[in-house]
């Protein structure tokens, strides 16, 4: 039966029931999502300028995106339409959405006797087809572009609205070549919605994805966030038909209960978690840093008498502008397994005005420290030749490499799980710690990225200190 067009009425009905007359109705679960999305303010501006949506594969999370793209090039900023960026990780996650609409709108390179929709084929202005930019342009000036990002297309242009696709797989290198397309949103009305599963695939840390959902889970405002999990399982979780209802919202609908028996019994226990359950992994955490190991680490350190070692660990931005210094203490324990490392943040500056500052207060304690570690391309090499004319040895002075990144947080990381370091608790310390990611090294190493720069000197510091020969001083007391 063909519809009839209810969206061409001066008094349209709500877009949903074009869609179901059209598409299929949307689950009561897409509808409350998409009502979020599309809620405005008093000046028609979108109320939620982030949208994230984290739920099992096969639930309909894909209709939901192609609803979000249909509604925005038909009935955006009050019928002009809207500009949409749909990106995902892979090229056939792209294509069939790009089919889809296709198939929803007209495809030019079928005759028109094949188009389901003639009545909606008449909005179409364009209609393209070359690898990697794809895209719909409708009458009204609206325009729906697609890209994998493995490609690193769709730059230099702006949108309205950008949609991450497989979020999971979205790194912090192809969001900052992209985010920046809404910035100068033609209508001035930006939307970025992210959308996928718990990162599943070896290495893959979903760096951007888990960092909105943690600021969702903060209740940072502008975000709007759905999700559909279970924060821990167990194994007799697994095979728990309740559970599978309560996190799989289309179960017994589009997903059929028999598909998820058989992924039960395919997959092994850990991957069904994350697959079907949206299990987020704790190796996967959007920060590296394991936050109730950091909290209870808190500490005002070891006596003095107990202290066998000082090193301290600068690190600067890669912007140059900023710039911080960390000590680090080795208190030895019984045996070399209970030795426990202290740190502190000491400096959290700029460099506006130079190092020398900072190069004075090392200087005036060049007999207690046993070693300083920098790293940061940007004042690195100047601060450490400061140190070795100031009369530091050459052996006492290390400028970083990457390796050494990698050695120093992969260090500080175990030994804060382990119950091997504590931290003296301070404003700026903490938050950097709340806030640094892991950042790719190499082919298996990681480092740490985002607002890393304390945590990262704090790092720097004990790793000095644990693999340092030099001990200027038997006796020393706390800087």
């Amino acid at each position: 039966m063909d519809p009839e067009p209810c969206w061409f009425e001066e008094d349209a009905a709500d877009f949903g029931e074009f869609y179901a007359a059209y598409i299929h109705p949307l689950h009561d679960w897409q509808a409350d999502i998409a009502a979020c999305w599309f809620a405005t303010d008093d000046d028609g501006r979108y109320v939620h300028t982030t949208g994230g949506i984290l739920v099992p594969r096969q639930c309909g999370k894909t209709d939901l995106l192609e609803f979000r793209i249909a509604n925005g090039m038909l009935f955006g900023n009050g019928g002009q339409g809207e500009i949409v960026a749909y990106s995902a990780h892979r090229v056939d996650t792209t294509m069939d959405m790009f089919n889809s609409l296709l198939n929803l709108f007209g495809d030019n390179r079928k005759p028109p006797e094949e188009w389901r929709y003639p009545e909606l084929h008449e909005l179409v202005a364009e209609e393209k087809f070359t690898n990697g930019h794809q895209s719909i342009t409708l009458k009204n000036g609206s325009q729906v572009l697609f890209s994998a990002r493995s490609t690193g297309s769709l730059r230099g242009f702006t949108c309205d609205v950008q949609i991450y696709d497989e979020a999971q797989f979205l790194t912090d290198d192809q969001l900052s070549a992209s985010k920046s397309v809404t910035s100068s949103a033609p209508h001035g009305n930006p939307q970025t919605i992210y959308a996928g599963t718990p990162p599943s695939e070896h290495g893959i840390y979903a760096e951007p994805f888990g960092r909105v959902r943690q600021n969702a889970i903060a209740r940072m405002p502008g975000i709007c966030w759905h999700e559909w999990s279970v924060e821990s399982f167990e194994p007799a979780m697994l095979s728990d038909r309740n559970v599978w209802a309560e996190v799989n919202p289309s179960l017994g609908k589009n997903l059929l209960w028999s598909a998820v028996e058989s992924e039960l019994a395919d997959m092994s226990p850990e991957k069904f978690a994350i697959e079907r359950l949206c299990w987020w992994p704790e190796t996967a955490q959007a920060g590296a840093i394991n936050q109730a190991k950091w909290s209870a680490s808190a500490s005002d350190g070891p006596a003095d008498d107990d202290i066998a070692k000082l090193a301290v660990g600068v690190k600067f931005a890669p912007d140059g502008l900023q710039v911080c210094a960390s000590v680090a203490v080795l208190a030895r324990g019984e045996n070399r397994r209970d030795d426990m490392v202290h740190v502190e943040l000491v400096h959290n500056g700029n460099t506006l005005d130079g190092v020398g500052w900072l190069a004075d207060w090392l200087l005036d304690r060049k007999d207690k420290v046993a070693e300083v570690w920098i790293d940061g391309r940007s004042g690195a090499a100047n601060l450490g030749s400061i140190l070795v004319r100031g009369g530091y040895s050459h052996k006492a002075v290390h400028v970083m490499g990457s390796g050494d990144a990698v050695t120093a947080t992969t260090m500080a990381v175990n030994m804060l799980a382990e119950g091997h370091m504590t931290h003296y608790a301070s404003e700026a310390l903490d938050a950097s710690a709340r806030s640094a990611t892991k950042r790719k090294i190499g082919t298996d190493g990681y480092g740490l990225g985002g607002d890393s720069c304390a945590i990262e000197s704090a790092c720097a510091a004990l790793a000095a200190v644990m693999t340092t020969r030099r001990n200027p001083m038997r006796k020393m007391r706390v800087l």
